[in-house]
């Protein structure tokens, strides 16, 4: 059983974060393994089993980076351990700053992080378009779109957790 399942709720990028904290504290009192302490182990497991699920599925359906992520898996667009093949123009730029931050000096630091910090407001309006159109049309050249942009993301985090690191030395 999948998350959204779990939760009785569409398979979307955009999810109603309100309904879907309303469903995980239903679930969170019904499976609460303290109402079971007097029930037989297996009635225990099965209890303990859900409410792990229950967290499990809350953790990552509330975070946006997590869901989406999930969601391409779902829908067999990004498989878990997938080698993760982006557009050459981005990885030379990403190959660019890395090169500008290992040889991080003061006087460059915060041109550096206006470029990613635009990069990563870019990438953010794009995915959710991207997140958007596919909920509302289901068109599969968006799906593919997002599943860039998300990769893309991820190695954009990458690129900011150098940057805390040589900035730190």
């Amino acid at each position: 059983m999948n998350y959204f399942d779990f939760y009785n709720l569409p398979l979307t990028f955009s999810i109603d974060m309100v309904l879907l904290r309303q469903k995980f504290l239903v679930l969170s009192k019904k499976y609460h393994p303290d109402f079971f302490v007097n029930e037989r182990e297996e009635m225990k497991l099965e209890v303990l089993s859900q409410s792990t699920l229950n967290n499990d599925a809350f953790k990552t359906l509330s975070n946006d980076v997590l869901r989406i992520g999930y969601v391409l898996e779902l829908l067999g667009v990004k498989a878990e351990n997938e080698k993760e093949i982006l557009p050459h123009d981005f990885l030379m730029e990403m190959m660019d700053l890395n090169e500008e931050i290992m040889e991080l000096k003061n006087e460059n630091r915060d041109d550096i992080k206006s470029r990613v910090l635009l990069l990563e407001s870019s990438l953010q309006t794009d995915l959710k378009q991207s997140c958007t159109s596919f909920d509302l049309y289901g068109d599969i050249a968006e799906l593919q779109k997002v599943k860039t942009i998300y990769l893309k993301q991820k190695y954009l985090l990458r690129i900011k957790e150098s940057m805390l690191k040589f900035a730190s030395l």
